[in-house]
């Protein structure tokens, strides 16, 4: 018996919504597409002084209703088909339940009791630390965000992040 992937499940289940809705293949084409999708490595030293490497991912799926949220899996089995569909259902959670947020989620491919509570601080670091090497730049300089407080009147004389 084969089981299907949760991005097959989660697919399935937007496509009968979809349906359900009468909506568009417009929307589904949308809908079922991850806004971004990052796959970082991430190297960690054990305690005997070897270097292990780990696949990281982060997907955020939507960024429509507001900046995206959803946590970090830890497990060995977490692949980029598994993360975004998680991101996929947040987005949905987030969605139904009226928050004004988009859906995200994290993963780490590593068992977390193999690591000591030292090494899962410093795992967790890691990843985020080279997620963040990969995040999207400002719109506005500080120059720019300065002027556009200015036209309305905002502007103190502080240039405000």
């Amino acid at each position: 018996m084969t089981m299907e992937s949760p991005l097959a499940t989660a697919l399935s289940q937007l496509r009968g919504a979809i349906d359900q809705l009468g909506l568009s293949e417009n929307d589904w084409q949308t809908l079922s597409t991850p806004r971004r999708v990052l796959q970082v490595a991430v190297p960690l030293r054990r305690d005997n002084d070897e270097v292990e490497m780990y696949n990281g991912y982060r997907v955020q799926y939507s960024t429509t209703r507001g900046p995206s949220k959803g946590g970090v899996r830890y497990h060995p089995d977490v692949d980029i088909d598994e993360t975004i569909a998680l991101a996929m259902l947040m987005t949905w959670k987030c969605a139904l339940t009226n928050l004004p947020y988009g859906g995200a989620k994290g993963g780490i491919a590593v068992d977390p009791a193999s690591l000591s509570p030292r090494k899962r601080e410093i795992d967790a670091t890691l990843h985020l630390r080279n997620l963040a090497d990969h995040r999207p730049r400002a719109r506005y300089s500080r120059t720019r965000r300065r002027d556009r407080r200015a036209q309305h009147g905002l502007d103190d004389g502080h240039v405000f992040g």
